[in-house]
Protein backbone atom coordinates (compact mmCIF):
# COMPACT_ATOMS: atom_id res chain seq x y z
CA UNK A 1 0.00 0.00 0.00
CA UNK A 2 1.34 3.44 -0.87
CA UNK A 3 1.75 6.19 1.72
CA UNK A 4 -0.78 8.44 0.11
CA UNK A 5 -3.52 5.79 0.27
CA UNK A 6 -5.88 6.00 3.24
CA UNK A 7 -5.96 2.96 5.49
CA UNK A 8 -7.98 3.24 8.76
CA UNK A 9 -5.73 0.65 10.44
CA UNK A 10 -2.62 2.67 9.63
CA UNK A 11 -0.84 4.06 12.75
CA UNK A 12 -1.35 7.63 11.47
CA UNK A 13 -4.97 7.20 10.34
CA UNK A 14 -6.18 9.90 12.69
CA UNK A 15 -4.05 12.55 11.00
CA UNK A 16 -5.32 14.39 8.01
CA UNK A 17 -4.22 13.05 4.65
CA UNK A 18 -2.54 16.34 3.83
CA UNK A 19 -0.06 15.69 6.61
CA UNK A 20 1.25 12.58 4.79
CA UNK A 21 4.01 13.12 2.34
CA UNK A 22 5.61 10.66 -0.05
CA UNK A 23 8.24 8.46 1.50
CA UNK A 24 11.69 9.93 1.74
CA UNK A 25 13.28 6.60 0.93
CA UNK A 26 11.96 6.72 -2.62
CA UNK A 27 13.63 9.48 -4.62
CA UNK A 28 10.73 9.45 -7.06
CA UNK A 29 8.41 10.24 -4.13
CA UNK A 30 5.85 7.69 -5.15
CA UNK A 31 5.49 5.25 -2.31
CA UNK A 32 7.05 3.48 0.59
CA UNK A 33 10.00 2.32 -1.45
CA UNK A 34 9.55 -1.22 -0.31
CA UNK A 35 10.02 -0.26 3.34
CA UNK A 36 6.57 -1.49 4.34
CA UNK A 37 5.81 1.55 6.51
CA UNK A 38 5.25 5.14 5.60
CA UNK A 39 7.48 7.88 6.87
CA UNK A 40 5.60 11.10 7.31
CA UNK A 41 6.86 14.62 7.43
CA UNK A 42 4.08 16.05 9.56
CA UNK A 43 4.59 19.56 10.82
CA UNK A 44 5.29 19.82 14.53
CA UNK A 45 2.53 21.82 16.23
CA UNK A 46 3.50 25.44 16.67
CA UNK A 47 4.27 25.80 20.36
CA UNK A 48 5.45 29.40 20.03
CA UNK A 49 1.89 30.71 19.60
CA UNK A 50 0.63 28.61 22.50
CA UNK A 51 3.52 29.76 24.69
CA UNK A 52 2.93 33.39 23.74
CA UNK A 53 -0.76 33.14 24.66
CA UNK A 54 0.03 31.43 27.97
CA UNK A 55 2.53 34.15 28.85
CA UNK A 56 0.12 36.89 27.78
CA UNK A 57 -2.73 35.45 29.84
CA UNK A 58 -0.38 34.96 32.79
CA UNK A 59 0.81 38.56 32.63
CA UNK A 60 -2.77 39.78 32.38
CA UNK A 61 -3.69 37.72 35.46
CA UNK A 62 -0.73 39.08 37.44
CA UNK A 63 -1.52 42.69 36.51
CA UNK A 64 -5.20 42.22 37.32
CA UNK A 65 -4.39 40.62 40.67
CA UNK A 66 -1.99 43.43 41.51
CA UNK A 67 -4.46 46.14 40.59
CA UNK A 68 -7.13 44.41 42.65
CA UNK A 69 -4.94 43.72 45.68
CA UNK A 70 -3.07 47.04 45.86
CA UNK A 71 -5.93 49.23 47.16
CA UNK A 72 -6.96 46.53 49.61
CA UNK A 73 -3.44 46.09 50.97
CA UNK A 74 -2.93 49.84 51.10
CA UNK A 75 -6.12 50.16 53.12
CA UNK A 76 -5.02 47.43 55.53
CA UNK A 77 -1.58 48.95 55.95
CA UNK A 78 -2.64 52.57 56.26
CA UNK A 79 -3.80 52.32 59.84
CA UNK A 80 -6.24 54.67 61.45
CA UNK A 81 -6.03 58.28 60.17
CA UNK A 82 -6.55 59.45 63.75
CA UNK A 83 -3.39 57.54 64.73
CA UNK A 84 -1.43 59.27 61.98
CA UNK A 85 -2.77 62.66 63.07
CA UNK A 86 -1.72 61.80 66.61
CA UNK A 87 1.87 61.65 65.38
CA UNK A 88 1.65 65.37 64.56
CA UNK A 89 1.91 67.28 67.82
CA UNK A 90 1.33 70.77 66.44
CA UNK A 91 1.34 72.89 63.30
CA UNK A 92 2.53 76.51 63.11
CA UNK A 93 0.36 78.45 60.65
CA UNK A 94 1.91 81.90 60.59
CA UNK A 95 1.89 85.26 62.30
CA UNK A 96 -1.27 86.56 63.97
CA UNK A 97 -1.27 89.60 61.64
CA UNK A 98 -1.78 87.27 58.65
CA UNK A 99 -5.27 86.37 59.97
CA UNK A 100 -7.56 89.40 60.28
CA UNK A 101 -10.79 88.98 62.27
CA UNK A 102 -13.45 87.15 60.26
CA UNK A 103 -10.91 85.15 58.23
CA UNK A 104 -10.20 81.45 57.97
CA UNK A 105 -7.65 79.05 56.54
CA UNK A 106 -7.84 75.39 55.56
CA UNK A 107 -4.62 73.47 56.26
CA UNK A 108 -3.29 69.95 56.80
CA UNK A 109 -2.90 68.66 60.33
CA UNK A 110 -0.74 65.67 59.52
CA UNK A 111 -2.78 64.01 56.81
CA UNK A 112 -6.11 65.27 58.16
CA UNK A 113 -7.71 68.42 56.71
CA UNK A 114 -8.20 71.09 59.34
CA UNK A 115 -9.67 74.58 59.52
CA UNK A 116 -8.55 77.65 61.47
CA UNK A 117 -11.16 80.39 61.95
CA UNK A 118 -10.57 83.80 63.52
CA UNK A 119 -13.85 85.17 64.75
CA UNK A 120 -14.92 88.83 64.56
CA UNK A 121 -13.94 89.07 68.24
CA UNK A 122 -10.33 88.09 67.34
CA UNK A 123 -10.49 84.64 68.99
CA UNK A 124 -9.00 81.70 67.08
CA UNK A 125 -10.87 78.39 66.70
CA UNK A 126 -9.52 75.28 65.01
CA UNK A 127 -11.37 72.15 63.91
CA UNK A 128 -10.88 68.90 62.12
CA UNK A 129 -12.30 69.91 58.71
CA UNK A 130 -13.88 66.52 57.95
CA UNK A 131 -17.68 66.77 57.85
CA UNK A 132 -19.30 64.40 60.33
CA UNK A 133 -21.95 63.44 57.77
CA UNK A 134 -20.04 61.71 54.95
CA UNK A 135 -16.46 62.90 55.33
CA UNK A 136 -16.29 65.81 52.87
CA UNK A 137 -13.93 68.69 53.64
CA UNK A 138 -15.70 71.71 55.13
CA UNK A 139 -14.95 75.36 54.27
CA UNK A 140 -15.52 78.68 55.96
CA UNK A 141 -18.29 80.81 54.42
CA UNK A 142 -17.15 84.39 54.95
CA UNK A 143 -20.51 85.88 53.90
CA UNK A 144 -22.53 83.79 56.38
CA UNK A 145 -19.76 83.54 59.00
CA UNK A 146 -20.36 79.80 59.27
CA UNK A 147 -18.52 76.63 58.37
CA UNK A 148 -20.25 74.80 55.53
CA UNK A 149 -20.05 71.45 53.84
CA UNK A 150 -20.73 71.92 50.15
CA UNK A 151 -21.43 68.21 49.59
CA UNK A 152 -24.83 68.04 51.31
CA UNK A 153 -25.45 71.49 52.75
CA UNK A 154 -24.25 70.91 56.31
CA UNK A 155 -23.68 74.04 58.40
CA UNK A 156 -21.55 74.36 61.55
CA UNK A 157 -21.15 77.26 63.98
CA UNK A 158 -17.73 78.85 63.43
CA UNK A 159 -17.22 79.70 67.12
CA UNK A 160 -18.13 76.28 68.56
CA UNK A 161 -18.03 73.74 65.71
CA UNK A 162 -21.57 72.63 66.61
CA UNK A 163 -23.77 71.37 63.80
CA UNK A 164 -26.39 74.03 63.09
CA UNK A 165 -28.33 72.60 60.15
CA UNK A 166 -28.26 69.98 57.45
CA UNK A 167 -27.44 66.30 57.74
CA UNK A 168 -24.28 66.31 59.95
CA UNK A 169 -25.08 64.21 63.03
CA UNK A 170 -22.50 65.72 65.38
CA UNK A 171 -20.16 68.71 65.78
CA UNK A 172 -16.73 69.07 64.21
CA UNK A 173 -13.86 67.67 66.28
CA UNK A 174 -12.06 70.59 67.94
CA UNK A 175 -8.34 71.31 67.81
CA UNK A 176 -6.46 73.67 70.12
CA UNK A 177 -5.48 77.06 68.62
CA UNK A 178 -3.15 79.32 70.57
CA UNK A 179 -0.77 82.18 69.99
CA UNK A 180 2.88 81.50 70.86
CA UNK A 181 5.39 84.29 70.35
CA UNK A 182 3.10 86.00 67.81
CA UNK A 183 2.57 82.77 65.80
CA UNK A 184 -0.65 80.75 65.53
CA UNK A 185 -0.01 77.16 66.64
CA UNK A 186 -2.64 74.45 66.30
CA UNK A 187 -2.36 71.24 68.34
CA UNK A 188 -4.56 68.45 69.67
CA UNK A 189 -7.37 69.62 71.95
Amino acid sequence: MACHDHDPSHPHAHEHDAAHRPCQSNPAGGGCGGQGACQTLSKAPSSSRRTFLKVLIGLFAVVWAGLTAFPFLRFLGSGNPADEAAQVASVALGKVEAFPPGSAKNFQFGNIPALLVRGQDGVFHAYNAVCTHLGCTVQYDNAEKNIVCACHGGVYDAATGDNVSGPPPKPLAPLKAEVKDGTIVVSHA
